[in-house]
């Protein structure tokens, strides 16, 4: 697998992207975390992890969420995965997009049922680190990784 500066500098880029495409300051509803990145021991190494903040917005259009998301991550190597899940009567469309070589998944759940939210989020296995970085638990400078128009101080937290 890649390390996690690659992953950050080829592949986060095209998933920020698709979620600023998805999510806007008027269907966000709330978040939770923040971007992170963990290190692990494993053996005599260190591990890295990416975990992204997830957002919870208003999106019931499948079709388009679909289409948009696939447009920048397709290119890149991912593969999607589909399920439909119906709980008390009220329809979810669970999405993952899998890139095995960084390591990568990209994990969204859209709503059918206008009463729920649906949710983006994204993280890495365990990755090595390629030494690029002074310090590989720093994230990168990642224009709208926060969306611009993003305001924590109005936004509820999950």
């Amino acid at each position: 697998m890649e390390s996690v500066e690659a992953f950050q500098r080829d592949i986060e880029p095209a998933i920020v992207a698709a979620r600023n495409e998805i999510l806007t300051s008027e269907n966000i509803r709330k978040y939770g975390d923040k971007d992170h990145i963990s290190r692990r021991t494993a053996g005599n190494q260190y591990l890295y992890s990416m975990f992204a903040a997830q957002y919870f917005f208003e999106e019931h259009d499948v079709d388009r969420f679909r289409s948009v998301v696939n447009a920048h991550l397709e290119p890149l190597g991912f593969e999607i995965v589909e399920r439909k899940h119906i709980d008390d009567g009220k329809t979810r469309i669970k999405f993952y997009w899998v890139n095995e070589r960084y390591g990568a998944t990209v994990s969204a759940l859209i709503s059918l049922s206008p009463d729920l939210h649906s949710s983006y989020t994204y993280d890495t296995e365990p990755l090595r680190s390629d030494g690029s970085t002074d310090d590989p638990k720093r994230l990168i400078d990642l224009p709208g990784r926060v969306p611009d128009w993003f305001d924590p101080t109005t936004t509820p937290t999950k």
